[in-house]
């Protein structure tokens, strides 16, 4: 691993669900940076500059996507310093752990000029928007959960699994730590995933082909079973339902099981008994209701983006970005000497 992207945060059916404190507590940085400012003001900006400098050191870096703008960085991490940097600001608020002495805050917003107006505006744009799209996730959600799952399947499912976990999981060192963190994300650019982070994390993918629920099904299995190894694995769930898991990487292994794609699959939609023509309909409509509701929240979403880059516009010209440009100078001094 030496440049991989994850989602934090995740635009859901339950609203905004947040991995940063779970994150960062298990990651457990000898330093923190907690930046706080308002929107525009150079952020990500500043962590772009710390994540693209240890690229060029030749160093691992984690960036941490907005689930929002995944243009936009939300966090960077630097395992091998020990060091990270986060927006703590909404909907991520966070606090540094022992100010002062491992944790430290980099407020951004003194580097106004003047006051800015009209931000108001656009603010409550942005927030409309996102309730908007919460709502239309939450009918998506609720029609994905109502598909079927016959108990005759559910045994199938997971007996294909913990064949599948005997034959190939190895013994681990016996740590049994589970790091969580999302590859796909509901975004303002459609729904993401990073294919090439799991590939980094688990060179052998596996697909799993079948709904969500028997997908979530056999990788809690098989999680049951890696933990018993001693393994720890990478446990990355379902964006728009993220108490189920859609990918489990196994790196000790050098193996991972993905809803997306990969090197095989394994037909979960063949386990079970065939269901009637009946129900296979409903299932098809059920799908295509969600697929509907999902495409009318990620134009929330998008609008959402186009109020936060307007307010943005409207910000940028009450800040002193040269002062936000030396701030950054100062923090890579800091890094890397």
């Amino acid at each position: 691993m030496k440049d991989i992207s994850v989602f934090l945060g995740a635009n859901s059916a339950e609203g905004f669900r947040s991995l940063y404190e779970e994150y960062i507590e298990g990651l457990a940085p000898g330093r923190l940076w907690i930046l706080k400012g308002s929107a525009g003001c150079g952020k990500s900006g500043l962590m772009k500059r710390v994540a693209d400098r240890a690229a060029e050191e030749g160093e691992a870096v984690i960036r941490v996507l907005c689930s929002g703008d995944p243009a936009s960085l939300d966090g960077v991490c630097l395992p091998e310093r020990g060091l990270a940097l986060f927006d703590g600001t909404s909907p991520h608020v966070l606090e540094p752990e022992l100010t002062g002495e491992r944790g430290f805050y980099l407020d951004l917003s003194r580097f106004y000029i003047r006051p800015a107006e009209g931000l108001g505006h656009w603010e409550a744009a942005c927030r409309e928007h996102y309730r908007r799209a919460y709502r239309l996730l939450a009918a998506a959600g609720s029609a994905g959960a109502a598909l079927p799952f016959p108990e005759e399947s559910r045994e199938a499912v997971t007996g294909r699994a913990l064949a599948f976990a005997r034959r190939n999981l190895p013994k681990g060192d016996g740590s049994g730590r589970v790091l969580r963190f999302f590859t796909d994300a509901v975004t303002c650019r459609g729904v993401l995933s990073l294919a090439e982070t799991r590939r980094a994390l688990a060179p052998r993918l596996i697909s799993l082909r079948g709904d969500g629920a028997r997908a979530d099904l056999f990788l809690r299995t098989v999680l049951e079973e890696a933990l018993r190894r001693g393994l720890s694995p990478v446990l990355c769930p379902d964006p728009l339902e993220p108490e189920r898991i859609a990918h489990l990487l196994l790196p000790e292994a050098g193996l991972g099981l993905t809803s997306g794609e990969g090197d095989r699959r394994i037909r979960l939609d063949r386990l079970g008994p065939e269901p009637p023509e009946e129900e296979r309909a409903r299932r098809k409509e059920i799908l295509r209701l969600r697929d509907a509701l999902l495409s009318e929240a990620l134009e929330e979403l998008a609008s959402a983006k186009e109020a936060h880059d307007a307010l943005e516009e409207a910000a940028g010209p009450c800040i002193d970005f040269s002062g936000v440009t030396k701030e950054g100078d100062r923090i890579l001094r800091e890094i890397f000497g």
